[in-house]
């Protein structure tokens, strides 16, 4: 969800660049939501620069890589709608981040999301609902949201 401008679109940028400065190595790959031109044109120019080099110019292979699908769990592979594929195939590890703000998950969820090695929720209540939802409670693991310092 980078080029959004939605929720998930802001969590999922200031996970890669914190990654990105760890790292040094991270891709980036628009996925489960619609590309918003509006809001790629209002990026700082440094983050669009940083933005572009991890989606357009960095190419990591999944056999050897983290995929962290960061969408809501109908997008991922095989998707509700059109998107691109997250997890890819031959993925070395796979991971979910996704949350939901009510007290049960839609249905099929628990399917999509016990398929991965492990899912991020941001809360103890996500965590509670996931697994009263169906979901493995040893494949979810609460990592709170990050907060850019430098806003």
């Amino acid at each position: 969800p980078f080029f959004s401008g939605g929720g998930y679109c802001s969590e999922a940028t200031s996970f890669v660049l914190g990654l990105r400065e760890l790292t040094g190595r991270v891709q980036a790959v628009h996925h489960g939501d619609s590309y918003r031109q509006k809001y790629v044109d209002g990026l700082d120019e440094n983050t669009y620069a940083i933005m572009y080099d991890i989606s357009m110019r960095t190419r990591l292979p999944p056999q050897s890589s983290i995929v962290v699908c960061h969408s809501e769990p109908g997008a991922w592979h095989p998707s509700r709608y059109p998107t691109s594929k997250c997890p890819p195939d031959g993925a070395m590890y796979t991971v979910g981040r996704t949350m939901f703000e009510t007290d049960r998950l839609p249905e099929g969820w628990e399917a999509r999301i016990n398929k991965l090695n492990e899912t991020w929720v941001p809360t103890e209540f996500h965590r509670r609902v996931f697994e009263e939802g169906g979901v493995e409670g040893s494949r979810i693991h609460v990592i709170g949201e990050p907060v850019d310092t430098d806003f």
